[in-house]
C-alpha cells in the first residue's frame, strides 16, 4: 500500500491526484495505527511489516514526531503501559492529521 516511489503519481491530474493519494495513504496509516492499539498488548509490533510500513510512510510525510512516539511506545515491556503509550501516540497522530487537513484561512 505505502510507496516511497514517485511512480504511483498520475501525471495528467497532477496535484489533485497526488493529494488524493496522500489522503488515502494517511487514512490507511491511521487505520493501521488504530489497530495497533488493540494488537500491541499481545504482539510485538516492532516486527510487524504492515505497522512499520505505515510508520515509515508517516515519518516521511510530515508525521515524523508521531511515528517516533509509536516506535518508543512499542518498546515498553509492560503490556498495559505499552497500550497506554500507543493510545497516546494515536491521539497525538490524530491531532496532527486533523491540523494538517484543515484548509488555511
Amino acid at each position: 500500500m505505502f510507496s516511497d516511489s514517485k511512480s504511483d503519481k498520475v501525471a495528467y491530474f497532477g496535484v489533485w491526484a497526488d493529494g488524493a493519494r496522500d489522503r488515502s495513504y494517511l487514512k490507511e496509516a491511521l487505520r493501521i495505527c488504530t489497530a495497533a492499539v488493540e494488537r500491541c498488548i499481545e504482539q510485538d509490533l516492532r516486527a510487524c511489516p504492515e505497522t512499520q510500513a505505515a510508520l515509515n510512510w508517516l515519518a516521511g510525510n510530515g508525521f515524523s514526531s508521531a511515528a517516533a512516539h509509536f516506535r518508543r511506545a512499542f518498546t515498553l515491556p509492560n503490556p498495559m503501559e505499552r497500550e497506554a503509550a500507543v493510545s497516546q501516540a494515536l491521539t497525538y497522530l490524530t491531532r496532527q492529521a486533523s491540523r494538517q487537513s484543515r484548509p488555511d484561512v
